[in-house]
Formats: structure tokens, sequence, C-alpha cells
């Protein structure tokens, strides 16, 4: 969990939806693959909406991963069996370090 906590203070500056997949980058060479499903909470209901939002916490609970915004935003990552769409729920890679962390 430590190294799910250390995208805490990274900005998003870009969000893509390839093909059955979201993927965030972040700053300081950080990619976020989310491949479960996922639910999220900000001003207009859109995905975008979270470019260049400040990740405040990570917080992980028996059935999920919330990954919070200011204002109350966030975007909540489904562990529940039924949400896997692949063998992984999400991965984190760190392009600086060469470090691919896999949930």
């Amino acid at each position: 969990m430590q190294e799910i906590k250390n995208i805490k203070n990274l900005k998003i500056i870009d969000i893509k939806n390839i093909h059955d997949y979201l993927q965030l980058i972040l700053e300081s060479n950080i990619i976020i693959n989310i491949f479960n499903n996922y639910t999220f909470k900000n001003d207009n209901n859109n995905i975008d909406n979270f470019l260049f939002k400040k990740i405040l916490s990570v917080n992980k609970k028996i059935d999920s991963i919330i990954i919070n915004f200011p204002q109350e935003e966030y975007i909540e990552i489904s562990l529940l069996d039924k949400d896997y769409n692949g063998p992984e729920a999400f991965e984190i890679i760190d392009k600086s370090e060469g470090k691919i962390i896999i949930v």
C-alpha cells in the first residue's frame, strides 16, 4: 500500500480511454492504468474534469481503492470479484524508476 500512497500530491496531466481501460498520466513519469470497473464523483460527472487536479490521498477499503481529490471528488476502483475485467484491478507504472505496482 505504501507504493500506492506515493502518488499523493501528484497532479493528473493527461487522461486517456484506451480500448477497455482508463489511463491516468501523472506528474513525475507515473502512469495509472485502471482495468477494473470504477466510479467517480466530480463537478460535471465527466472523467476529464480530473485533468490537472492534485491527488490528496489514497485509501484502501476491503472492496475498493479510493483516489481522493479536492472538493470531495474521487475515483473509486472496485476490488469486487464481479468488477474484474482481467487479472489485475489496476497498475501503477513509475517510468523514471522502471517500477510497476500491480493490484
